[in-house]
């Protein structure tokens, strides 16, 4: 028998609907997405250290909100690289401050302003080689983004790449070069730490409050999003629409019955999140992985996601640790087709199924606060 707690996207055997009922059950009675809201580390910790520390990290809940009241700014910064002849931008940067960029690049290829965004997050010497290569010294723009400004792999990059541009602009004087450099980073030491960024084309500071996984909406997101052209105001108005609805206190707040959900699974030996995406958003997968297995992971234990791996209907080749997190526009095409034959055949057979819908499909800023929020609730629960 299979059931949908609250009503909620989600098909659970019987004998995991009531542990993922109480969990649900157990945060909005507790009050936690008031109290995420109201910035209570206590949801995580009772150490005082400890909870310092998270206070000091939940700056993403007003990121819709703040980076809403700078798209001009971005925007404008975006127009005028491709006024000026810039057709590629190279976001040099390791996890957080790679991955939501390569989501955005990877989702919205067809840039708008015709300058191709890609990243480098390897020091693997032909993954370098390939990357500053394909750019270019002479119609590139290099993206060095350290939230501490003192990431070893990331300051390589830079004087890989300054070196380069030194040769084909001339050292001096520097700005030369520089005009081919921006930073993304936060105030203070942060920025002090970067070499030569004085000469820097542009510097975006982002708020101290915010973690690198947590980043997708500040600028490690907005810049590359800029550079491609994107509707910035409507990429924020998704993520603010989402965090309104976050703020619900019943089970319909999206990121409350998802992070329940999943930490309930996981106790109950289902800590393998099994991401099925729709192709043309799978880049999505790597952020994901990121963001759930290093925020839930801490303690010695936590989620595991399962990214990329090819669908099969046949329940035998999967193991009881598994739950299927379907992600997509669903919008009755062949891969929805495809996938739904493949989890109800999996469902049936007793795996939980999740079916999550992107409601403004081409937007993905509803989805990176949809799954912060829920992350963070995951990790309290």
């Amino acid at each position: 028998m299979l059931d949908a707690p609250f009503d909620l996207p989600m098909r659970l055997p019987s004998a995991l609907r009531g542990p993922v009922e109480d969990a649900i059950t157990r945060a909005l009675d507790g009050k936690w997405a008031e109290r995420l809201w109201a910035r209570d580390p206590t949801m995580w910790s009772d150490d005082e250290q400890i909870k310092e520390r998270i206070a000091g990290r939940l700056g993403w809940l007003d990121a819709p909100e703040d980076f809403s009241e700078r798209t001009a700014e971005l925007t404008a910064f975006g127009e005028a690289a491709a006024a000026e002849g810039f057709t590629r931008a190279l976001v040099c940067g390791m996890g957080g401050s790679s991955l939501a960029p390569e989501v955005l690049a990877r989702s919205f290829p067809m840039s708008r302003t015709g300058i191709a965004v890609s990243v480098l997050d390897s020091t693997d010497p032909a993954a370098v080689r390939h990357a500053t290569e394909e750019a270019g010294p002479d119609s590139a723009l290099y993206l060095i983004a350290s939230k501490s400004g003192t990431t070893t792999e990331t300051l390589a990059f830079l004087a890989h790449l300054w070196s380069g541009a030194e040769e084909v602009h001339g050292a001096t004087p520097k700005a030369r070069a520089g005009e081919h450099f921006v930073a993304i980073t936060d105030p203070g030491k942060s920025l002090e730490a970067i070499p030569d960024a004085d000469a820097f084309r542009s510097v975006f500071l982002n708020p101290e409050d915010v973690g690198g996984r947590y980043s997708a909406l500040t600028y490690v997101g907005m810049v590359p999003a800029a550079l491609l052209g994107l509707d910035l105001d409507e990429l924020l108005r998704d993520a603010r629409l989402m965090a309104e609805r976050c703020r619900a206190t019943d089970a319909t707040n999206p990121g409350v019955w998802l992070g329940a959900a999943l930490a309930a699974l996981a106790r109950n030996g289902r800590d393998k999140l099994t991401l099925v995406i729709e192709p043309e958003l799978a880049s999505l997968g790597a952020w994901l992985e990121q963001l759930i297995a290093e925020s839930t992971g801490k303690q010695g234990t936590g989620i595991i996601p399962v990214d990329g791996e090819p669908l099969s209907g046949d329940p035998s080749v999967y193991g009881s640790d598994r739950v299927f997190v379907r992600l997509g526009r669903l919008s009755g095409d062949a891969w929805q087709a495809e996938t739904d034959a493949s989890l109800d055949a999996l469902a049936a057979a007793g795996h939980p199924v999740i079916d999550l819908s992107l409601e403004h499909g081409e937007w993905l800023g509803g989805e990176f606060f949809r799954w912060e929020f829920a992350t963070a609730i995951c990790g309290a629960a």
